[in-house]
């Protein structure tokens, strides 16, 4: 972690010199009034999903970042089927240093994402003699805030390539609906062999991390 904050106040001290010292006819990176991305790494996610985002810029080096992303699909294939739902992430950035190739910025964000999945398991009776089918209905519903970093690199004049990372507290409400059975020792014993940790009904806290990759083009300069 000291080492990723020594790169990065090394970065930006590279980028106010350069800034300082550019003798390009290029002018420095700063916010646009309006672009529109896509996101690639939303298509990897935990919970898969084609997410857009829109930036507007308040001022040069303030923005209004949004995203808004339809979920399909769910973690490590454990959700993947019937799985569905939308998150949403807005906050404020702020561009800290700048020149004509790359721009680091700060923000802060809220996050909202809903899940709603139908999930369907076996579960064995004395031996393995006797199955019994469970169906049941989950959502799940987290809340965040969130510290934010990012890095913008210019591609042409209009198109742009943005790295950001992100963590802050948050609170995850699990809720299992229309349960054909509800033994919670039965729903225990097979939450063992998932890889989620807030798989049982209930409300969490939680460190929520991210990393993205958008893709945005300028609209309106």
């Amino acid at each position: 972690m000291r080492s990723l904050l020594l790169l990065l106040f090394l970065l930006i001290g590279s980028i106010a010199i350069g800034q300082k010292n550019s003798e390009s006819d290029k002018e420095k990176l700063t916010f646009a009034r309006y672009a529109l991305g896509v996101s690639p790494s939303s298509f990897v996610n935990n919970f898969p999903s084609v997410q857009l985002s829109h930036d507007i810029g308040l001022r040069h080096n303030v923005n209004f970042a949004t995203e808004t992303a339809y979920i399909y699909g769910g973690y490590l294939g454990r959700e993947l089927f019937g799985t569905r739902g939308f998150r949403l992430k807005s906050g404020i950035q702020w561009m800290a240093a700048s020149n004509e190739y790359v721009a680091v910025n700060f923000g802060v964000s809220y996050v909202l994402r809903y899940t709603y999945a139908r999930r369907s398991f076996l579960i064995n009776f004395w031996e393995d003699e006797y199955f019994e089918e469970v169906r049941f209905d989950r959502t799940k519903l987290v809340s965040a805030a969130e510290f934010n970093i990012s890095l913008l690199f210019r591609l042409t004049s209009r198109a742009r390539l943005e790295f950001g990372w992100g963590i802050g507290p948050g609170s995850i409400q699990v809720r299992d609906l229309n349960s054909t059975q509800k033994r919670e020792e039965e729903f225990e014993q097979w939450d063992e062999w998932t890889f989620n940790a807030y798989e049982s009904e209930g409300d969490y806290f939680f460190w929520l991390g991210s990393f993205n990759i958008n893709f945005n083009y300028i609209l309106v300069r």
